[in-house]
């Protein structure tokens, strides 16, 4: 009688060992099958298996190249349930634009953008982008005596519920070295907030850690690169990658596209350079 009771235990004990087996194999089969079918960056999605690694030198440089001709001054996407400032106009739209080439005087090709959505949160933006822009061409036509190139030009675009606006301006003063700012805004229209660089890590099911990590290997391997060239003579932008501003909690320009977070360290905000990097995960 005994020994019936133990074979009973043990039949139990096996049966559970093969339907944990079976369960599994399963979920494996279906994970796999998704990937096949629906892509990497749909499954990583749906099963948050997403891992921070850095892209391949080669997709980092196409990437780049991207988006270096992205600013076309226009607006891509949709975006429901929210009320616009000016009904018939795009959610993004030109609000001023001025093209104007002067022999030895300047050349400007100025396009400001304005988001059309009724929100305090825009309405900050919109406050931002017009003072800022405002006080940029008082101090560039102060001095007239200059030679001036003067560009302003955007990107904007929705992806998963975020509403991104890209600016970037480009001046060049006589024989002054060129200076390329690159401001961004990112706003969630679902919820009527700001996005974060951590709201971002978070949508994409990133550890803040390794990104960290990238962002040092990626800075440091840049600043290696431009001391070489300063120790030759070449007068480059060099870079500190001790600098506290390469922290993620520091990080101002950044935004998600095509399932990929972007991290920009445009040196033009702060000074005279149009050196930027861009670290892509």
């Amino acid at each position: 009688m005994n020994v019936n009771k133990e074979e009973k235990f043990l039949n139990k004990k096996d049966i559970l060992i093969y339907v944990i087996s079976i369960l599994v194999c399963i979920i494996a089969l279906i994970i796999a099958t998704t990937v096949q079918f629906m892509g990497k960056d749909v499954s990583n999605k749906i099963f948050g298996m997403n891992k921070t690694e850095k892209i391949s030198e080669e997709t980092q440089i196409k990437l780049e190249k991207e988006f270096e001709n992205m600013f076309k001054n226009d607006f891509q996407g949709n975006i429901s349930n929210k009320n616009k400032i000016v009904e018939e106009k795009e959610f993004v739209y030109t609000d001023f634009e001025k093209k104007e080439n002067i022999s030895e005087e300047y050349n400007i090709d100025i396009n400001i953008p304005r988001i059309n959505i009724k929100s305090e949160i825009i309405d900050k933006y919109n406050q931002k982008i017009s003072t800022d822009f405002k006080e940029e061409f008082k101090k560039v036509f102060s001095n007239k005596n200059n030679q001036i190139l003067y560009f302003v030009e955007y990107k904007s675009f929705v992806e998963d519920n975020v509403l991104t606006l890209i600016i970037r301006t480009s001046i060049k003063e006589g024989s002054k070295a060129q200076q390329v700012s690159i401001d961004t805004y990112n706003y969630d229209f679902v919820n009527d907030k700001e996005v974060s660089i951590f709201d971002m890590i978070s949508k994409l099911n990133y550890d803040k850690e390794e990104i960290q990590t990238i962002i040092k290997d990626k800075i440091s391997e840049e600043e290696k690169n431009s001391k070489a060239l300063k120790e030759l003579g070449y007068n480059v932008f060099v870079r500190d990658s001790n600098n506290e501003m390469y922290l993620i909690e520091n990080t101002k320009c950044f935004y998600i596209l095509n399932n990929k977070l972007y991290i920009i360290y445009p040196y033009g905000n702060n000074t005279l350079t149009s050196t930027i990097d861009i670290v892509i995960i």
